[in-house]
């Protein structure tokens, strides 16, 4: 059932109603409010009256619930998971822990991009090591159909082979051009300046080079680890930065 509550905001004290009161339906909860600059959490549905504010935005932003016990407020990755766990493009590897620090497949990034793409096609994979059945398939043969990734070679797609940084960049690179996003903005990017520039495969060079110029990736200030474990938090970051950088 939903209930009815009035909240009334000047200074901090609360009032009586005016003649022109806002009214607020939250569905989704919880949720936050803002009105005049100052926010009003809301824990339960129902039909909220907020008065005493000239200037009042009624729109109801719900928040995303945290799940994740590995997952922290305090965590500088906080912010990327959840962003990431409420659009749908990566759940925890168990209903309650999302393990940040764990690596990430080929099979689970293609995923995650085939998600992103908004796809619901059906693909065949002609992959030996990707037979039906496999969580995966569907993930892969699009990838692999639409340029955006390839085998290893032997008839191979290695969905559970852990991916580094360069190669989560080589795949972004080949979706952004899959979408027709521009990927210029890298052409004239020099990433020579990190200490283990000299480490990056040469496929590679230019979807680092892209990534960088776009934000989607940065290394620390002298090194790029182009060859490192592409970790789940960093891949949430990266891919948060992706859709706000350089998507579109």
């Amino acid at each position: 059932m939903k209930t009815k509550r009035i909240f009334t905001l000047l200074m901090g004290m609360a009032i009586v109603l005016t003649l022109f009161p806002t009214i607020v339906h939250a569905e989704g909860v919880p949720a936050s409010l803002s009105v005049q600059d100052r926010n009003v959490e809301i824990s339960s549905a129902g039909t909220y009256i907020i008065s005493g504010a000239a200037k009042t935005a009624s729109s109801v932003t719900p928040k995303t619930v945290n799940p994740f016990t590995d997952v922290k407020s305090g965590d500088w990755f906080f912010d990327n998971v959840m962003y990431v766990y409420k659009n749908g493009l990566m759940n925890g590897v168990t209903t309650n822990t999302f393990h940040p620090t764990g690596g990430m497949t080929r099979g689970m990034f293609v995923s995650v991009l085939f998600r992103l793409s908004g796809d619901t096609g059906n693909y065949t994979s002609s992959f030996s090591d990707v037979p039906s059945g496999v969580w995966c398939k569907n993930a892969v043969a699009w990838a692999a159909q639409n340029g955006i990734a390839g085998g290893v070679g032997d008839n191979r797609f290695a969905p559970n082979t852990g991916i580094t940084r360069e190669q989560l960049a080589v795949l972004l690179y080949n979706y952004a051009k899959y979408k027709g996003y521009d990927v210029s903005a890298g052409e004239d990017t020099n990433i020579l300046s990190y200490k283990d520039a000299l480490s990056i495969s040469e496929y590679a060079f230019s979807a680092l080079q892209w990534a960088c110029s776009a934000g989607v990736m940065d290394g620390n200030s002298e090194y790029l680890n182009p060859n490192g474990p592409a970790t789940r938090a960093q891949v949430a970051a990266m891919l948060q930065r992706f859709v706000e950088n350089a998507a579109g």
